[in-house]
């Protein structure tokens, strides 16, 4: 589809190491970002007199009308929410990027696609490197994610609870079976005996 926004764990896409962690998942809002620091150019503007009011009020209000449709008023808590959801601590998101441990890192670029606005999330062992915590607010926000999540995972618990299809690939054949780990499990136990 032409409007599909795929979004998968890139490695080492954490360019500046000096960036806090907080800031480094920001960046996947920085066209928000900028619309913000935009509208408050254009009030600064407004209050000075530069330019006219009219115009200036009329692309303001586009602006704001984009920004609070684009989820402009609540991207840095989205942000906050999903790095204390994957384990970080106010402390942590305080810390440089050169700062954080391996498994931070990753943890990191987990909240990175899961708030890129990607419609096709694709998921390689997503639970690595997360603690109980971490694993069952990754697993809510994958049951109410309204698109579509591919997982390639052995953690069956973790399939248990977010998986409503399992593609079995065996041997160059692929079936599919719509429900869960344990559907598949009993499946395809069936098709052996």
């Amino acid at each position: 589809s032409k409007q599909a926004v795929v979004g998968y764990m890139e490695q080492h896409v954490c360019k500046n190491l000096e960036e806090t962690a907080l800031d480094e998942v920001l960046t996947v809002f920085t066209p928000l970002m900028k619309m913000e620091e935009e509208i408050e150019l254009l009030n600064v503007r407004l209050q000075k007199g530069m330019g006219s009011a009219e115009e200036l009020i009329e692309r303001q209000a586009l602006l704001n009308d984009r920004f609070v449709r684009e989820g402009g008023m609540t991207y840095r808590s989205r942000a906050r929410s999903a790095l204390l959801g994957l384990g970080f601590s106010g402390e942590d998101m305080a810390l440089t990027v050169g700062a954080l441990s391996g498994g931070q890192k990753a943890k990191l670029q987990l909240a990175k696609m899961l708030l890129s606005g990607a419609n096709l999330l694709l998921l390689d062992e997503p639970t690595n490197h997360l603690d109980i915590d971490a694993i069952a607010w990754l697993e809510e926000f994958l049951i109410n994610f309204e698109n579509t999540v591919i997982v390639v995972s052995h953690d069956r618990y973790f399939l248990n609870k977010v998986c409503t299809n399992i593609a079995d690939m065996d041997y160059g054949k692929i079936q599919l079976y719509a429900g869960n780990y344990d559907f598949w499990y009993e499946s395809s136990q069936l098709l052996v005996r």
